[in-house]
């Protein structure tokens, strides 16, 4: 059977050709503002999913909170952008690392599934704070985001620059981490955690520095969500938002970010095609859901672990 199962390399090229398909037809029959706007959404999600490589294609760690950093990062965006877009972006990325650290408390003493099931538990707290914090957050009406200094320029056009810019960021962070010492003891957690403890390693510092990491990454994934949607609402960011994040991360490839940023692509670009093809294929009307699950599933089977 391992002669069916694609190398990360293969995958990529396979999703990057499959993508130029899709992409190319959906700018055909959509217009460059609609093909612009699905770019910067695929950017944003991007964005916060290049964070899950860190804290779990490097530490070893499991994130089910990615949703919280980016609910804290896209909130915080459209509360500061209108004054000052440099301090909005930093706020952004400064609150979705806090959200991180958040997450990563229990990081001293839990691991594995618990500190997994920790971090789920905050992405439901995130998502309840967002509803009562009515003068922050807007509550259940939400919020729209709006920058008056760039009103003269289209807003699809801002919104793929804002999120490019994002995107490069957390490519950079992933970059220059990789390289440090950092990212070398991450790597030594993963591979070998009792090994890692018995050379003297703060265990619980570093899974707790991934998750901030991890954060501040969904922190600018949040501001450019935000800037792309022009409206954000705690419903948004609900647990099923953590969920798509990690199945774009594993479909990726958790150490591959150009996997990432393809599958990402990927998850914003197919079911716009499939709403675009209903009308060649009504009789499929309603068995669509099952058709991208049984296609997860299908990539995950046939595919070699990172």
């Amino acid at each position: 059977m391992s002669r069916f199962l694609l190398d990360p390399r293969q995958r990529t090229r396979l999703l990057a050709v499959l993508l130029v398909l899709a992409v190319g037809a959906l700018g055909a029959s959509g217009g460059a503002r609609y093909l612009a706007h699905l770019l910067a959404l695929a950017g944003a999600m991007a964005t916060a999913a290049l964070g899950l490589a860190l804290v779990q294609g490097r530490a070893g760690q499991v994130c089910l909170g990615q949703g919280a950093a980016m609910a804290a990062g896209a909130y915080t965006w459209a509360a500061l952008a209108p004054r000052s877009l440099p301090l909005a972006l930093v706020a952004a990325a400064a609150a979705g690392a806090l959200a991180g650290a958040a997450m990563a408390l229990p990081a001293r003493r839990l691991s594995g599934l618990p500190l997994a099931l920790a971090s789920m538990a905050c992405a439901v707290i995130a998502e309840v704070l967002a509803m009562r914090a009515v003068a922050f957050t807007g509550g259940t009406a939400g919020r729209f985001v709006a920058l008056p200094a760039l009103s003269a320029f289209d807003e699809a056009s801002v919104a793929l620059a804002f999120s490019t810019l994002c995107l490069g960021l957390a490519v950079l962070l992933l970059y220059r981490l990789d390289r440090a010492a950092l990212g070398r003891a991450w790597r030594a957690l993963a591979q070998a955690p009792e090994a890692a403890l018995a050379l003297g390693l703060d265990v619980g510092g570093l899974r707790q520095l991934a998750f901030v990491a991890s954060g501040l990454c969904g922190g600018l994934g949040g501001a450019a969500y935000a800037q792309t949607l022009g409206f954000i609402s705690p419903e948004q960011f609900a647990l099923p938002l953590s969920f798509e994040l990690l199945v774009i991360a594993f479909l990726g490839g958790l150490r591959h970010p150009a996997g990432i940023i393809l599958a990402s692509l990927a998850f914003v670009a197919l079911p716009e095609l499939a709403d675009r093809l209903r009308p060649l294929v009504g009789a499929l009307g309603g068995w669509d859901p099952l058709v991208l699950g049984l296609t997860v599933v299908f990539v995950a089977v046939f595919r070699k672990m990172d």
